[in-house]
């Protein structure tokens, strides 16, 4: 959708009206099309690096909601990305910031109140310059689990995993909550069409093999298969 500058307001506006009335057919040409419309991008190379599709795309799933493949080994990516594509818990979403004091009063396992919302507020909301008028260090963050060390698995197939014996939080009245994340996780619905992922943009568009820096990493190298020998190698 077109979106007008301040600097050009007249010129956006007097667009505006003509376009207004010009109708609604001249309107829709300048609307973006629906995301179902448009082909899911894909590297026109996908064929050097993955032998069947489907299976690439069960396997991810697979990965999406193995706890087992998260860094710390009890976490997946699912378990802030389970609803809706983020974290829809709305209880134990603050930790304390770099003072590690909740300086917002959002103790755990209470909820956040929208009141609180921005964090940092400013005067003049267009002006980050401007007095400010409330600065909270505390992060709202994704609601996480109680930390656990992965030991491996059981004859059942189930997971063995122990309690770690300091727990993150423990609130007024001696009850342990999980910890938090740093960052609320964004929705990862249509996140095919983000040039960069994260919320500090670190994901590269390019995937390197390796890590998430994309080409800015020399040393992290893929297999593919050579399309002119047929056999796999390293670049």
């Amino acid at each position: 959708m077109s979106h007008f500058s301040p600097a050009r307001t007249r010129t956006g506006l007097a667009f505006a009206i003509a376009l207004c009335s010009a109708g609604s057919a001249l309107a829709q040409n300048h609307l973006e099309p629906s995301l179902k419309t448009i082909p899911i991008p894909e590297p026109s190379t996908l064929t050097e690096y993955i032998a069947d599709r489907d299976a690439a795309i069960r396997l991810g799933k697979a990965f999406f909601w193995d706890t087992r493949v998260g860094s710390d080994g009890v976490t997946a990516c699912a378990t802030c990305h389970h609803q809706g594509g983020s974290d829809a818990r709305i209880k134990s979403t603050f930790g304390p910031g770099a003072d590690k004091i909740f300086s917002a009063g959002i103790e755990p396992g209470t909820n956040a109140l929208a009141a609180l919302f921005p964090l940092t507020k400013f005067a003049d909301v267009a002006n980050r310059f401007s007095t400010v008028e409330r600065s909270i260090d505390d992060a709202a963050g994704s609601a996480g689990v109680m930390r656990e060390d992965f030991e491996g698995l059981n004859a059942e197939g189930g997971e063995d995993c122990k309690r770690v014996a300091e727990p993150i939080f423990i609130d007024h009245n001696g009850v342990a909550h999980r910890q938090v994340t740093h960052r609320n996780a964004p929705s990862v619905i249509n996140a095919v069409f983000n040039v960069r992922q994260f919320w500090d943009g670190r994901a590269n568009a390019w995937f390197n093999g390796v890590n998430p820096f994309g080409p800015v990493d020399d040393a992290a190298m893929a297999w593919h298969m050579d399309s002119k020998t047929g056999t796999p190698e390293q670049i």
